[in-house]
């Protein structure tokens, strides 16, 4: 694959920090832009899978690359993976199959009311795990790397129209309102820092028009206020999480 120089110099800091190769897979029918395995244990090579159609590739590897970054710096006994938690799991489940709630409505068959109930709280866990450190790995890639900002701004222009269609009154009236709002709150957080990047006012006016930018306000104030160097980053995720009141969905996982 043909990347650029900057996207090659990001993944020989990851190579030269970890000590372990970045192995690149393409995967066109891949549902998001890219996601990135960090090596671990039995896993001897950090992997990005990446949508080789997407707009901006080379920004979708380097992007995924800052993850793996941002952990390294921290000291080993420091590094912690996300994980789930039974109690988030049946909170999900319940909020679904309440009153008014997708699980209900539709009569489901218990598999996939478990399916269901797995994406919704997957999503929004992967949610609140990427998108406030994402915040970080974007303000670094646009200061230190100038040359990948084309790439850059039309990635997060896309990313952001998509983000937009989860506002829609289809989706409002299939999801209660407490998944609703974290998830629509941690994506007008983003739409207000991309308007600040990309020196634009057009992302946050869906959430404007909805009501829902003072909540995007709110975590951007956190991230914000929360140093911004890779040892802060779990207090970012916890920052994050206990304003959208989510801290007992998600539990920290030492990786040593």
């Amino acid at each position: 694959m043909n990347l650029s120089p900057d996207t090659r110099r990001i993944m020989e800091t990851v190579e030269r920090l970890t000590g372990k190769p970045v192995q690149l897979i393409a995967k066109p029918d891949l549902p998001t832009l890219a996601k990135v395995t960090a090596a671990y244990e039995s896993i001897p090579v950090h992997i990005i899978v990446y949508k080789p159609n997407a707009p901006g590739v080379d920004y979708h590897i380097a992007y995924q690359c800052g993850f793996v970054i941002r952990l390294h710096e921290n000291p080993p006994n420091a590094r912690f993976g996300f994980g789930d938690t039974q109690e988030g799991r049946a909170d999900v489940r319940q909020l679904l199959s309440g009153p008014n709630g997708t699980l209900e409505r539709h009569n489901l068959p218990e598999a996939a009311l478990c399916e269901v109930t797995d994406q919704v709280y997957g999503g929004l866990l992967t949610q609140l795990r990427s998108v406030p450190i994402g915040m970080r790995i974007d303000a670094w890639l646009w200061d230190d790397y100038p040359r990948l900002r084309a790439a850059q701004s039309e990635s997060m222009a896309v990313q952001q129209s998509t983000n937009a269609l989860a506002l829609g009154p289809n989706i409002r009236d299939m999801m209660p309102t407490t998944l609703f709002s974290a998830n629509a709150a941690m994506n007008a957080a983003y739409a207000l820092f991309a308007d600040r990047l990309l020196s634009t006012q057009l992302y946050s006016i869906p959430y404007r028009s909805v009501g829902l930018l003072d909540r995007g306000h709110s975590l951007l104030d956190l991230w914000e206020r929360t140093p911004a160097d890779a040892a802060h980053d779990r207090d970012l995720v916890d920052a994050w999480g206990n304003d959208l009141g989510l801290s007992d969905w998600y539990q920290w996982v030492p990786m040593t």
